[in-house]
């Protein structure tokens, strides 16, 4: 069994209200960055919960942690979750110039698929489930994505769907 939720695999931003995410791609999981902002891949803005003060927030590196490479092989899993007391958000970054969405929607996906498979009590906590596929190189720019696929995509998989690189919790 897969444990999602693993101690070993989390991260505690120190600035809960706005830090960078990070995939070196070099075999080590995705980590926070609070440093140098315009190397993030993506940036986690959480100004606007708890009157201002921003929601407690755990960060857990879910590829090469929770799963690792030699694990469950030929299924895709995304890079990591951000979670708060409400608040569920699966994360994949990429970082590339030509990247169609469907790349990343495949290991969003299938991620969804192992939480609903080794936790689906857990899931049934959050009131805000969400993904987001975030592009580095497309970095401040949004992917449209149609209304009817946002609803479809919601009916099916029980998440909201974003593409941007900018998360904001709110």
């Amino acid at each position: 069994m897969i444990n999602f939720f693993e101690e070993k695999c989390k991260q505690i931003p120190k600035n809960k209200r706005s830090f960078g995410l990070n995939d070196n791609e070099d075999g080590t999981p995705v980590y926070i960055i609070e440093t140098d902002k315009e190397t993030w891949q993506a940036e986690v803005i959480n100004d606007r919960g708890n009157n201002g003060e921003g929601y407690d927030i755990i960060f857990i590196a879910i590829d090469k942690c929770v799963i690792h490479d030699h694990e469950f092989k030929g299924r895709g899993r995304c890079e990591g979750m951000l979670m708060t007391d409400r608040h569920l958000y699966l994360i994949e970054l990429k970082d590339k110039k030509s990247l169609n969405a469907g790349e990343m929607l495949g290991q969003l996906v299938s991620t969804i698929n192992f939480l609903k498979e080794f936790h689906p009590e857990q899931l049934k906590l959050f009131v805000h489930k969400k993904v987001f596929g975030c592009n580095h190189k497309k970095k401040g720019k949004f992917v449209v994505i149609d209304n009817e696929f946002k609803k479809s995509f919601q009916r099916e998989h029980g998440f909201r769907i974003d593409m941007q690189t900018n998360i904001v919790v709110v």
